[in-house]
């Protein structure tokens, strides 16, 4: 993940993303701790996507993501 002061860098195709202190977008970040019996035993990844990479990612699924709406975002 790659945090520049008020700005994260998407991984995919490094653009930026102003997130504070008056945000312009938002991001998406997937962290995942990989246990034993995988090809990746005790190995951390983490990774920032920005909204339009996140779309990308999504429409490439075989099986659609689950979408739930809130009535109220904080």
């Amino acid at each position: 993940m790659t945090q520049e002061n008020e700005f994260m860098v998407c991984n995919r195709c490094a653009g930026k993303v102003k997130t504070g202190p008056v945000p312009e977008g938002e991001v998406f970040i997937g962290r995942k701790s990989w246990g034993y019996f995988s090809g990746k035993d005790t190995r951390e990844d983490e990774f920032v996507l920005c909204e339009s990479c996140y779309d990308r990612l999504l429409a490439s699924f075989a099986i659609p993501a689950v979408k739930r709406y809130r009535n109220e975002v904080m």
